[in-house]
């Protein structure tokens, strides 16, 4: 049961249980996924240019209102990072969190979502307390790529003035003036840029170089709880999937997070990670499975910052959920060891938001080509003999997204899953053992900070969890044995993990005391009428328990135990249920209030309906007040005519 319920008969429950789950997030509902915005803090508000609802508070669907049933946000390093807008327009890409341009991770960035160009859009950031600002400052600007606009003239604004300065859009370190002098807030505003259309994301920063300034956005998980007595208690840490699958950690970089434990205590510490694609999983794989060495290697001169997971070398790893999505130079390059005749290959269309190539100009120093591509990938031309192909894209299928808020349409990028050449089979990396066990002894593991102190870990898993990229098991371990047990005393704890090397931290559980054994059977349980608004069953005698059905919880719904009223109540924070007490059981009768006024209304209705046709009928059948009247006399002889 969730703390912030009703949940009568409890004082104490034998397990507290403390998650991250339930989040200070907005969710625009009319998305079926990539809806729901990174976690805000307690103040935090939709973007101010934000195409739906924007300014507002968060748009959440809440079992129980009030932040302390909630995960916050709080930031690390600053008082407030806000943005114009992020992400996309439609979309809510929270891995474009503004906080990320300040993260000092290279490899995350915020973009802005303006639904047409991003000029005038901006990014803030408040300091904590006074901050003497540089007279100039570097920036990484995301690079044009094809699938954005870029910045090319920026305004740095402080609290003493204004400073412009243009950008390459290249996507390069480059330094931007600033006003000198101190200030407690800087905002840098867009004032041009390379591209007046559209794109998938929008213009945007991998990093804002502040000197000394580097911000982090933890979570804070709900204090509702915190307060407990229960004899055991567990703290579930976890990093949700990204919605649109394009990067294997999901939204969020690292996992950082803030709970309380409500007494002093042993915990078992349980840990889960999975593995990134690129080249450190490469080298892992080859060390548990060395038939995976790659014998044919891929590399592309431009590759779509869309998500972590998008590399070239996905083209030749013989997994399909796996693709590469081209930049602004759509031109891969295969290698391999011998002179091999090539006459085919075939590039399979990765799909999502990306197009698929219609033609390719193929180039090696034996020979070059230009050829079509049909829908299913298949390239076919003169034979090349060679041991290297460069690949570039240079017609695409007409596949466009139409933005209905400006009236364009966005052109995809092309994107592949595989290049597979045929005459190659036997230089095709072979399938491992997926069954097979490997273990990565101590300190090979990702690391883990808690409460500002490191912590090595083994790896235990199986070479299919790797290659298709599942949790693996991850153990504390110090001084090269395993430890999977640390000391918290009651208050406030901070756990961390980053996202460097090929497994990166998904998920941590805290577990103090024991848990018991599941209970016995239930009470027995009969049905005995389960249609309609009133239900009927027999329940047999036992220890206090719930009744519950699988329904949304409603007003409505009424129990009673032989004649008496149950108590009801709210389970997983959706779910109808009743508190059946301990003792003797009988027949349960449930019933659906608002159906009985229903059932009147319609009877009522069906009664009205009769009396009005019986009217009708009656009416029928009575004289007629203009009954046809007598004809009247013949003119008598003595009248004449007029004429």
């Amino acid at each position: 049961m969730l703390t912030g319920d009703r949940h009568p008969g409890l004082t104490d429950p034998e397990v507290r249980v403390t998650g991250d789950g339930l989040r200070r997030a907005d969710t625009r509902f009319g998305l079926v996924n990539a809806n729901t915005s990174y976690t805000y803090t307690r103040h935090e508000r939709n973007a101010p240019d934000a195409v739906q609802n924007p300014g507002e508070k968060p748009h959440q669907i809440l079992p129980t209102e009030g932040l302390e049933h909630q995960t916050v946000a709080e930031l690390r390093g600053a008082r407030s990072v806000t943005a114009s807008s992020y992400g996309n327009w439609l979309f809510h890409l929270p891995q474009y969190d503004p906080v990320n341009a300040f993260d000092g991770d290279p490899d995350t960035a915020w973009t802005e979502g303006s639904a047409g160009s991003p000029d005038g859009q901006w990014l803030r950031i408040g300091f904590d307390g006074s901050y003497d600002m540089p007279d100039s400052f570097e920036v990484t600007p995301l690079p044009q790529d094809g699938v954005r606009p870029a910045a090319t003239r920026v305004q740095v604004e402080t609290e003493r003035g204004t400073r412009t300065s243009f950008l390459r859009a290249d996507g390069t370190a480059q330094t931007v003036r600033a006003p000198a002098g101190a200030t407690d807030w800087m905002r840098l505003t867009i004032v041009d840029s390379t591209a007046r259309r559209a794109g998938l994301t929008g213009a945007g920063f991998a990093e804002i170089a502040l000197p000394d300034i580097q911000v982090t956005r933890l979570l804070r998980l709900p204090t509702d709880a915190a307060r407990s007595a229960s004899a055991a208690e567990i703290v579930s840490l976890h990093r949700a999937a990204d919605p649109t699958g394009l990067s294997p950690t999901g939204t969020e970089a690292g996992l950082h997070r803030r709970f309380t434990t409500a007494a002093d205590g042993t915990f078992e510490v349980r840990a889960s990670a999975v593995p990134v694609p690129g080249p450190a999983l490469d080298e892992l794989l080859y060390e548990v499975a060395p038939e995976r060495r790659a014998r044919i290697t891929a590399t592309a001169d431009s590759t779509a910052r869309l998500g972590a997971g998008l590399s070239a070398r996905n083209l030749t790893d013989g997994d399909l959920t796996t693709a590469w999505i081209a930049g602004d130079r759509p031109t891969i390059h295969l290698r391999w060891a011998g002179k091999v005749p090539v006459d085919k290959l075939v590039l399979a269309a990765a799909g999502g938001l990306s197009t698929r190539p219609t033609q390719v100009h193929i180039s090696s120093p034996d020979g070059a080509v230009i050829a079509g591509v049909d829908e299913n990938g298949w390239v076919r031309f003169e034979p090349i003999t060679t041991d290297r192909l460069d690949i570039t894209v240079t017609e695409t299928a007409p596949l466009t997204l139409h933005n209905p808020v400006v009236d364009e349409k966005l052109r995809l990028p092309v994107g592949l899953t595989e290049a597979h050449v045929p005459a190659l089979e036997e230089l095709r990396t072979p399938r491992p053992d997926a069954g097979r066990e490997f273990t990565l002894p101590c300190g090979r593991g990702p690391d883990v900070a808690l409460d500002g102190e490191l912590y090595q870990t083994s790896v235990e898993g199986t070479v299919g969890d790797l290659a298709e990229r599942r949790p693996v098991r991850v153990t504390l371990c110090q001084e090269g044995r395993e430890d999977a047990e640390v000391e918290l005393p009651a208050g406030a704890h901070r756990l961390e993990g980053g996202d460097a090397g090929p497994l990166t931290l998904t998920g941590v559980t805290l577990t103090r005391g024991s848990l018991g054994d599941a209970p016995a059977a239930g009470r027995k349980l009969e049905v005995r009428d389960w249609l309609g608004d009133r239900r009927e069953l027999t329940v047999g005698s036992g220890a206090a328990s719930y009744l519950t059905m699988y329904e949304n919880v409603n007003d409505g719904w009424k129990a009673t135990l032989n004649g008496e009223e149950l108590t009801p109540v709210r389970l997983d924070g959706w779910q109808q249920g009743w508190r059946v007490p301990e003792g003797a059981g009988g027949s349960v009768k449930l019933s659906y209030e608002p159906a009985t006024t229903y059932d009147a209304a319609l009877i009522g209705s069906g009664v009205g309906i009769a009396a009005l046709i019986g009217l009708a009928l009656w009416r029928r059948r009575e004289p007629g007040p203009d009954a046809p009247q007598p004809p009247a006399p013949a003119p008598g002889p003595g009248w004449g005519r007029w004429r």
